[in-house]
């Protein structure tokens, strides 16, 4: 007999993925090894045949941890092999990236890890990224960004279907967990006698998402034991309130904004508009670079809104190398 969480689980993945239309798709699984993209794998090799749905499992080995990340590659690709499902493995030194781009480790890392995936996606020519990005994932995210003095989108959390722009490649990424906690993929793998690697990384203390997990969200609990559930709740009603400025920007995007070759011009009438509205057309805009919106947080957009204020000549630079100018369109 199945156990109830794994009847859930495999519900709420069905689900998840009928959402996004993406039944009889070919689908990139990020696999760590550890337990949320190990449950991950095995549900929806449980649901291959009733979805329609080709998997191919995507393995970067980031070179952090010496032989410990070695043999998480060889156990994603001895899974793999035993469930019959095509596997890349890939390997990026995220050391040098940091150096290089002058990034934190953890950003690095994330670079490593999209463009790898970026990459798979185009060359296997799959439709979608999968990710096992958790319920507890989206609550520290949230945290992460409020932090991090981000506007109503970063406090918005994950979706269930995004796309991150990298290297100029747009990969849709699909997250069927977002209603899973993590407490619930360690009871699915106990369950079904799966045994996840762990990533001893996630037991430093020195990277800021590992501190959120292991002493704000506590500390948080003493003063609301739910607070996971309530930022959740919050990030839900973000993303609505989101949505509808972003829609409502969208409808008088072209009345301001125009594009000349890598260059878009904001009209300065933008001024007079209502801030929400302001601060979206300016988000949009950035959108439509080469990065999107990677690195890009709501004191840029602020920097931004400030010089379409200030006087002709001026010049700020953003991040990805890029420079915003003040002029006089009249």
């Amino acid at each position: 007999m199945k156990s109830k969480a794994f009847v859930d689980i495999k519900s709420i993945v069905n689900q998840s993925i009928s959402n996004v239309n993406l039944e009889g798709s070919r689908l990139i699984v990020a696999v760590s090894g550890g337990q949320d993209s190990l449950a991950l794998l095995h549900v929806l090799y449980s649901l291959k045949n009733e979805l329609s749905i080709n998997l191919i499992v995507a393995h970067l080995n980031h070179n952090l941890r010496g032989r410990e990340s070695e043999l998480d590659s060889e156990f994603v690709l001895e899974l793999s092999n035993e469930l019959q499902i095509p596997c890349v493995l890939g390997t990026a030194d995220v050391q040098s990236i940091k150096d290089n781009k002058k990034l934190s480790l953890e950003e690095a890392a994330r670079d490593a890890r999209y463009t790898f995936l970026a990459n798979v996606l185009i060359e296997k020519g799959a439709d979608a990224v999968v990710t096992g990005h958790t319920s507890t994932d989206q609550s520290e995210t949230i945290l992460f960004n409020a932090l991090r003095g981000s506007g109503l989108k970063g406090i918005s959390g994950m979706r269930e279907m995004s796309s991150q722009l990298t290297d100029g490649i747009r990969v849709p990424i699909v997250r069927p967990f977002l209603q899973i906690t993590r407490n619930q993929t360690l009871q699915y793998c106990l369950n079904n006698d799966l045994q996840p690697r762990h990533d001893s990384s996630n037991d430093l203390e020195n990277f800021t998402r590992n501190r959120i997990r292991k002493q704000l969200i506590p500390a948080l609990k003493e003063f609301n034991v739910n607070i996971e559930e309530s930022l959740i709740r919050l990030a839900s009603n973000a993303a609505e309130a989101n949505d509808f400025i972003h829609s409502c920007a969208n409808k008088i995007f072209s009345q301001y904004v125009d594009f000349h070759g890598e260059t878009i011009v904001i009209n300065n009438d933008a001024i007079e508009l209502h801030p929400a509205l302001r601060s979206s057309l300016v988000m949009q805009a950035l959108e439509n670079l080469n990065y999107g919106l990677k690195n890009i947080r709501q004191i840029h957009v602020r920097e931004i809104i400030n010089l379409m204020k200030g006087s002709t000549g001026k010049i700020i630079n953003l991040p990805n190398g890029i420079e915003a100018h003040s002029f006089n369109n009249t």
